[in-house]
């Protein structure tokens, strides 16, 4: 009779953190893994970020760009990301931008586009100076029209996040 070693897995359900650690020998890890994703945890998942996506496509509150950031920060940069939560995500961030464009039209606040060649083909940002501080977006080429070249320089501060969520509050 063959027995097998004992052994442990992780089955990430969040792109925070395991939601289970599962032990057991490896095929029962991966048994109990197949069980956990085919039972709806994961499709459950992803309608939370479609839902959250719908949400700010209709006009973003100040608890959304918050949880939006939170997840965005989570499947950012480069290596093995959830690509359909990644690809949510993005619908929620243009929708994010195409609402400060249109403030930032109503509203006469300076706004553009600058050019800096990054590796993941985001190759410009979009800058917009809000009453809150500067607000900035990694966008590709084709993103978002036509706009002016951005006269001034980037802030230094990692926080358009936080500044749209005073934006959206005030408004």
């Amino acid at each position: 009779m063959k027995t097998e070693a004992y052994a442990h897995g992780y089955l990430y359900v969040d792109v925070h953190t395991s939601v289970t650690r599962i032990y057991g020998t490896p095929s029962r890890v991966l048994a109990r893994k197949e069980y956990i994703w085919n039972s709806g945890a994961r499709e459950r998942l992803l309608q939370s970020y479609r839902d959250l996506a719908a949400r700010i496509a209709t006009g973003p509150m100040t608890e959304d760009i918050a949880k939006f950031y939170d997840e965005w920060d989570a499947i950012k940069g480069y290596g093995p990301r959830d690509t359909e939560v990644r690809i949510i995500l993005a619908v929620a961030k243009n929708s994010i931008i195409s609402h400060v464009l249109a403030l930032a039209d109503r509203e006469g606040w300076t706004y553009g586009r600058q050019f800096r060649p990054l590796p993941n083909g985001y190759s410009e940002l979009i800058y917009v100076d809000t009453p809150q501080g500067q607000v900035s977006f990694h966008v590709r080429p084709e993103a978002h029209g036509d706009m002016p070249p951005y006269p001034w320089r980037w802030s230094g501060k990692r926080n358009t996040g936080e500044i749209l969520q005073r934006v959206f509050t005030a408004r």
